[in-house]
């Protein structure tokens, strides 16, 4: 007969049927007509992660994806309205922003699924958990400058909060993640920065 062990969280399902056995010179083996053996087993099984413990990882996550979704649209805003002085630099930067907002966006997403979460798409749900807030209709590049330094900062600090819980899950790939953001956001800061004043 042929066993099968799963844990709890797994789901086996199995459709076995004629295992004959025939001899082969001294030793016997099987010819398994039919053998059907279908394992499911989440994610984070393969990822050798806690459940429990990344709960908070996931929910972080979904703030966080919520925040730049409305921070990409206020990228674009930007990016259409910016005019006068410096508007063939800021625009073009604008744009490279929210590109690499967007791209963001997505990481996060799938970092959510890869932890056995399901990420929010419905920008209603975004505007209700995310604290960047909706801008429109700036059209000075100080001012637009200003509200993405206000932006980043905010996000430096719910992204260093949430490598502190990816870290206590074990969770390194969402450590990393975070500090590759941190690492690129804290030299645009300077940046933007040096280029407002």
């Amino acid at each position: 007969s042929l066993h099968l062990s799963s844990r709890n969280d797994d789901v086996v399902s199995k459709d076995i049927a004629s295992c004959r056995p025939r001899k082969t010179g001294s030793r016997e083996s099987y010819d398994m007509q039919t053998i059907k053996i279908k394992t499911i087993m989440k994610t984070l099984d393969y990822l050798h992660l806690d459940e429990q413990k990344v709960q908070g990882v996931v929910s972080a996550l979904h703030s966080l994806l919520a925040d730049f979704q409305v921070f990409y649209t206020n990228l674009r805003g930007f990016h259409w309205d910016i005019e006068g002085h410096g508007f063939f630099v800021l625009h073009g930067k604008f744009e490279d922003l929210y590109d690499d907002t967007a791209e963001k966006a997505d990481q996060i997403a799938e970092r959510i699924l890869m932890l056995g979460g399901k990420p929010e798409n419905r920008f209603s749900e975004y505007l209700r958990v995310a604290k960047v807030k909706e801008i429109s209709g700036v059209t000075r590049g100080d001012e637009a400058i200003g509200h993405i330094l206000t932006t980043y900062s905010y996000l430096i600090g719910e992204e260093r909060k949430l490598l502190a819980l990816a870290s206590e899950a074990g969770d390194e790939a969402t450590v990393a993640l975070m500090s590759d953001y941190l690492k690129e956001q804290e030299k645009m800061v300077w940046m933007l920065t040096a280029y407002n004043k």
